[in-house]
């Protein structure tokens, strides 16, 4: 699957959404968990774009919690992305080819 563009990397609305556990804490709050679970979603990256081209150099800066760590893990195939494309050198990282593994 290889991306026409000359980019090295190219990302495209990308968004990833954690579903925790709404829990109270304590014991009741475990017992209250198991009768009548509870769930929020969490957006931890929120439709983020760029391209970055070969030889460019980029930062990657960010507050705590701002989604750096859950992007960088998305590029590399670790984590699936829950909306938009990434192209890590024409390949999906989260396919896990092995031409993009190598």
């Amino acid at each position: 699957c290889l991306n026409p563009s000359p980019s090295l990397i190219k990302v495209e609305q990308l968004s990833k959404i954690y579903r925790v556990a709404d829990k109270q804490p304590g014991l009741a709050g475990t017992l209250q968990h198991f009768v009548n679970r509870r769930h929020r979603d969490v957006s931890a990256v929120r439709d983020v774009s760029f391209t970055i081209a070969p030889g460019e150099m980029v930062g990657f800066l960010g507050a705590n919690g701002a989604g750096k760590t859950t992007t960088l893990k998305m590029l590399c195939g670790l984590i699936y992305p829950s909306a938009g494309q990434v192209f890590v050198a024409g390949h999906q990282p989260q396919k896990r080819h092995p031409d993009f593994l190598r």
